[in-house]
């Protein structure tokens, strides 16, 4: 017996279901909306900050990342090589203090893109620019999105990051 899309399921009866009863988990990503943003990190004509929130956004999506996991990647702990990207989160949903594991490795590989080999790159050396205005992973925009505050994005604020981005792809 399974218990999918609320209630209890026989084997039998779960060939019945649809798809969209068995979807369940993350919101799914259509892999053009992970090409824009890869153009998007590329294009040195964009402003600073939009490059980089579409960056972040590339790097949730090829590290399997929830937003909150991105609130505790340790901004000196990134490095970038030609074996990719590479970070350490302070906490995840099944890390932290008191538990077994206090941290956990993040990694993208050269090999993660779809459209732009180069975007994790030359988003890195974006990134490392707004680094040295924020030590955070998604701060805050500054004035006229050339620019980042040293504030770290709450959730309703990345959301309008987000959406932002989404505008303007």
């Amino acid at each position: 017996v399974y218990t999918v899309g609320g209630g209890p399921y026989t084997t039998n009866s779960i060939l019945d279901l649809s798809v969209a009863q068995l979807a369940l988990g993350a919101r799914q990503i259509p892999v053009e909306v992970v090409c824009a943003w890869e153009r998007t990190v590329v294009d040195l004509d964009l402003k600073l900050f939009v490059r980089h929130t579409a960056w972040v956004k590339a790097v949730k999506y090829w590290a399997a990342l929830r937003f909150d996991d991105c609130r505790w990647v340790e901004v000196p702990s990134l490095r970038f090589d030609e074996g990719g990207l590479k970070m350490k989160l302070e906490r995840t949903k099944t890390t932290g203090p008191g538990k077994k594991v206090e941290q956990l490795l993040a990694y993208v590989g050269p090999d993660a893109y779809f459209e732009e080999k180069d975007w994790l790159g030359i988003g890195w050396r974006a990134a490392r620019e707004i680094f040295g205005q924020a030590p955070f992973f998604l701060p805050l925009p500054g004035e006229g999105l050339t620019s980042a505050v040293r504030r770290a994005a709450g959730y309703g604020e990345a959301s309008a990051c987000s959406q932002a981005l989404y505008n303007a792809l």
